[in-house]
């Protein structure tokens, strides 16, 4: 009786550990974490043990084992921050030796500590040190995979096939397949097991051809059939395209653009809410530059609230953002399809550019940018051979009319050469007036006081939202700087037309923990850059008037005036953490709110708002 009672208690109160347990993106990987620096061993295999059970998938499609074991490994490529995490795991594991939850957290990690040793250099570069190093700490990494006791977990047989990845030998691909066959006869709907095996199919690691990544995953999503089959096709697909450029890798992967579309379609009309599958067929119809497609998609998205910030196949939301300014630039797009195989002769490389035209047949703006080369693999990557996919963006200062897109592609080894000429009538791109004149009276930041969590911000390590007593209101935004990684949340604005020669006022509401006098460390601050031509920087937008001035737990307004040079076609701003050379970081947080970014034609007007929001933001000492 005495040993039944125990075990209804330890299950009883094991089980509101998990229920009171939170799985957001905000809390998950602070508090596994916290619960690993703290020892809390037990807690953690509680959590892992329920995960094995239930087998649950995340709202994001997710699988929550794999979401736990990331942020219980977590690292951000600090080889001081894996030995730490490696001592804390072999101590788990000296407490609960039966416990396979620290093995594959110790596989993972010296993975990781092994690729520290590898670096990220050609393979043609590395030395026989780092060679030798490299396998020692893969050698260990397998160890602890295969183990007996590690194969009731999931993870274990992605971590193995992962690892044999690495290790190599001539007999990779059959023993991958067998331990991934071994899995599946368990739980065939843990997908990070074939998320790996289509890895190891690439070319790059033990894939015979460009095609047997996609074969496998044909195969094997209809051996599953039905719904699952489906979802596995998608979701294999969506973590490959971290491998592949930003766009066009459906087209590099052989990938019918029918058929997945198809089957995205089967799915929603079985589960017509899933949100997960709508963020997908969003996502993939950016990545194959089916534009308005894309919008029409994203338009379905923001009725629902259906959008997912937390995409594990677009860490930081980097791709996302990055199709979302695409589909608000998408008059100014021409896409082009070139087969180019009536001037290519053998190896050598070719050189590709881009021309503009006006209406009248002038030749405006000049070529565009340096001629870049076009290199044999990236011709012989494509599913077509030799034909090739490329869009060119129509920068803000050409848009005036009908413009004429000259797309060139040159053999400099010959007189060959190959282009198309498209011309778009960019006219619908430019704001009418009345959407024009609201730029002028509006935030053109999303989600600028945390109302929505971190929606709309992409976050680079520790941080989120949290409620401020001091200023007796919702939520504000946080970071935290840990090691030697500088935390930050960051937001892309795509400028209107209308932009040109105005002005720009960034402000927030700012408060720290702890700061340093006479120091910028602790302090939060706003920075960003001036952008052109999607990522290249025109200038940096950074003044001492952005950040943290006051002490300690002070709330104060910060507001500075920029010209915005000319050419500017976006505006990327950060929301960060100071720190001085031989300061470290002690978990002490920044804190923000209220960010505004406003557009005006004077300075007068920009002076007037950067004062009277500093009126509606007085200090406040909490």
């Amino acid at each position: 009786m005495k040993k039944v009672l125990v075990i209804f208690i330890v299950c009883f109160f094991t089980s509101i550990f998990i229920h009171d347990f939170s799985w957001s993106e905000d809390l998950a990987m602070e508090t596994i974490q916290n619960l690993l620096k703290e020892e809390q061993f037990e807690k953690l295999d509680a959590v892992a043990e329920e995960l094995r059970k239930t087998r649950k998938i995340l709202d994001n499609g997710g699988s929550a084992l794999s979401r736990f074991y990331n942020n219980l490994t977590v690292n951000y490529g600090k080889e001081k921050e894996i030995v730490r995490l490696i001592n804390l795991c072999e101590k788990w594991k000296r407490a609960y030796p039966k416990s396979p939850t620290p093995l594959i957290a110790l596989s993972m990690l010296y993975t990781d500590y092994a690729w520290q040793a590898r670096g990220s250099g050609w393979a043609g570069t590395l030395t026989d040190e780092q060679w030798n190093l490299f396998y020692a700490r893969m050698k260990k990494a397998d160890e602890y995979a295969n183990n007996e006791i590690t194969e009731r977990d999931m993870r274990s047989y992605a971590a193995k096939i992962n690892n044999i990845k690495l290790i190599g030998g001539d007999d990779a691909k059959n023993k991958a397949y067998a331990v991934l066959d071994k899995g599946i006869a368990i739980d065939p709907d843990y997908h990070s097991m074939y998320f790996v095996m289509a890895e190891l199919l690439m070319e790059r690691w033990h894939g015979d051809n460009r095609y047997e990544m996609i074969s496998f995953i044909d195969k094997y999503s209809a051996k599953r059939k039905g719904i699952e089959g489906k979802m596995l096709y998608i979701k294999t697909l969506l973590h490959m395209s971290y491998f592949y450029e930003r766009f066009n890798y459906l087209n590099r992967m052989g990938v019918s653009w029918a058929l997945l579309e198809n089957k995205l379609k089967s799915v929603l009309r079985e589960q017509p809410e899933n949100k997960f599958i709508w963020n997908a067929y969003w996502y993939f119809a950016g990545m194959a530059l089916y534009l308005e497609r894309a919008e029409e998609l994203g338009k379905k998205l923001d009725k629902m609230n259906g959008w997912i910030t937390d995409s594990w196949w677009d860490p930081g939301f980097h791709k996302g953002n990055m199709i979302k300014s695409l589909v608000e630039r998408r008059n100014q797009i021409a896409v082009f399809t070139l087969n180019v195989l009536d001037i290519w002769h053998g190896e050598s490389n070719l050189v590709e550019y881009y021309e503009f035209f006006d209406s009248e047949g002038k030749k405006i703006g000049g070529a565009g940018g340096n001629k870049e080369t076009l290199t044999f693999s990236d011709i012989n990557l494509n599913y077509d051979p030799y034909k090739i996919v490329r869009y060119v963006i129509v920068p803000n200062a050409l848009l005036k009319d009908k413009i004429t897109v000259k797309y060139i592609i040159e053999n400099p080894n010959s007189e060959k050469k190959v282009d198309v000429v498209k011309t778009v009538d960019f006219t619908k791109s430019i704001s009418d007036t009345k959407k024009a004149a609201g730029l002028w009276d509006m935030n053109l930041l999303k989600n600028p006081s945390a109302e929505d969590g971190t929606k709309n911000w992409m976050l680079w390590g520790k941080g989120g939202t949290i409620k401020s007593d001091a200023l007796g209101k919702g939520n504000v935004f946080y970071t935290e700087d840990f090691l030697d990684t500088k935390s930050h949340l960051s937001q892309d604005i795509n400028l209107p037309l209308e932009a040109a020669d105005a002005y720009v006022v960034v402000a927030g509401y700012l408060s720290a923990d702890k700061v340093v006098e006479g120091s910028i460390s602790k302090r939060p601050y706003l920075h960003g850059y001036f952008m052109f031509e999607e990522n290249k920087i025109i200038s940096n937008l950074q003044d001492n008037a952005l950040m943290h001035s006051c002490k300690s737990k002070c709330w104060e307004a910060r507001a500075g005036i920029f010209k915005i040079p000319p050419k500017t076609e976006s505006i990327r701003l950060f929301l960060g953490q100071g720190s001085a050379r031989g300061d470290s970081p002690d978990g002490s947080r920044s804190y923000y709110d209220d960010i505004e970014m406003r557009l005006f034609k004077t300075l007068k007007e920009a002076e007037e708002f950067k004062n009277e929001y500093k009126k509606q933001h007085p200090q406040v000492q909490s």
